[in-house]
């Protein structure tokens, strides 16, 4: 049986002529166990019965790469081939925040403080935010990691993207915007105060003043007209002789010398 002999010799061009002379003896040294099926021993055998020929210096091939690469191969000397996510001389640094790839040399395109897979570049959306570059909010009604949790705002409230906070409309408060604002106040986070006068009260979201009987305005800060009393104003006053009518209830006030109601 015969091998072949893969190796570098760092000899002089007259002992490496003289190789092709000692394979012959050198290949009693190779242990074949051809009836069990083993493998020859490794190439450091034969170099070891080339040398006891006397060929003089004989090593085994050089390290292409000084340095290990830690992830990524050896391609010519010195230099590493690294794998996707790592950089470096010896690919053994992480690729940084904004950069993916072999040798972290894409720049990632991610959105609103999205991570950047390192390996395959793909988008890691922060809470709120979807899309291949995460460049678009949660749809309506919709917050949250990867947009999969449903708002439980009441009353026309928006729901905030990314903690589910429901952000009211006017008028509105409370936790889910369940409630309207309280007496005397209306508006934007029910902060405005309400300028009815007389008793008047105010619309939570406009802030509209709805006036008590004998009260009109804006500001219900107006009596009715004489002759006139109630809910708007829009009841006639029954009083004779000179009578006066209270604008609020309609009763007569009567003059002297006459008396009924």
């Amino acid at each position: 049986m015969c091998c072949k002999v893969a190796s570098v010799v760092e000899a002089p061009a007259r002992r490496r002529r003289m190789l092709a002379g000692v394979v012959q003896g050198v290949a009693t040294h190779v242990v074949m166990v051809g009836a069990q099926g083993a493998a020859p021993r490794r190439t450091a055998s034969v170099v070891a019965a080339l040398m006891s020929q006397g060929l003089g210096s004989l090593t085994q091939p050089r390290a292409l790469c000084t340095e290990e690469c830690s992830h990524g191969r050896c391609v010519s000397p010195d230099t590493c081939q690294c794998e996707p996510g790592w950089g470096g001389l010896d690919c053994s640094s992480g690729c940084e925040s904004d950069f993916w790839g072999p040798h972290c040399s894409n720049r990632c395109q991610c959105r609103n403080g999205a991570k950047c897979n390192p390996i395959t570049g793909t988008c890691v959306c922060t809470d709120g935010f979807q899309g291949w570059r995460c460049e678009e909010t949660c749809d309506h009604n919709l917050y949250g990691k990867d947009c999969l949790q449903e708002c439980q705002c009441l009353n026309g409230a928006t729901c905030h993207h990314q903690t589910g906070e429901c952000l009211c409309a006017p008028g509105y408060t409370g936790a889910f915007c369940e409630e309207p604002c309280p007496p005397g106040k209306h508006g934007s986070l029910c902060e405005q105060r309400c300028p009815c006068q007389n008793g008047g009260a105010c619309h939570h979201v406009t802030g509209e003043c709805s006036c008590p009987a004998g009260w009109v305005g804006p500001v219900c800060a107006q009596p009715c007209s004489f002759g006139s009393f109630g809910i708007n104003c829009s009841q006639e006053c029954t009083c004779r002789n000179a009578g006066l009518c209270d604008h609020i209830s309609g009763q007569c006030q009567c003059t002297a010398g006459y008396i009924g109601e």
